[in-house]
């Protein structure tokens, strides 16, 4: 565009007579747009680099988006279990409070069940009282029948 309006003033200076005025005029525009075409190509090359970082931002914002999507699904998958978590951890709580109550009723039991230990012991040691008490009855009995025996014998 700013080539053809060169060329466009230049074919116009030479086909063209003209004042030196207007010449020097055309010849000072004729350097504006050739010292333009560098700003117009830095500005251009700018714009490039802008659409390409433009482009890069599209780029990174489809994979955020796609890591944004999968880290949806795995909290997703994270929060179910953890639900399955606290479910699991509810019903061992449910189980630990009826092992108390089962260890208490142990307790409950254990306790009856050593009454009832120490009042058979107690029985038993009663018996064996008696039972010593009439093996030695027992045992004076036949002694008094053997002295008895061997005095009858001896008379």
């Amino acid at each position: 565009e700013i080539e053809a309006e060169i060329a466009r003033l230049h074919k116009r200076q030479e086909t063209t007579s003209m004042s030196l005025a207007e010449e020097k005029r055309l010849i000072k525009d004729i350097d504006a747009l050739e010292s333009s075409k560098k700003t117009v190509a830095s500005i251009k090359s700018k714009d490039d680099e802008l659409n390409a970082t433009r482009d890069q931002k599209k780029a990174l914002q489809t994979q955020l988006n796609s890591k944004d999507k999968e880290i949806d699904a795995v909290q997703s998958i994270i929060d179910d279990k953890s639900a399955a978590l606290k479910a699991i951890y509810d019903q061992e709580a449910d189980k630990r409070g009826d092992m108390q109550k089962l260890f208490q009723a142990r307790d409950e039991l254990r306790s009856q069940i050593n009454d009832l230990i120490t009042q058979r012991n107690a029985i038993r040691d009663a018996y064996r009282e008696d039972n010593n008490q009439w093996y030695n009855y027992q045992r004076a009995v036949r002694k008094q029948k053997q002295i008895k025996y061997e005095e009858e014998k001896a008379a």
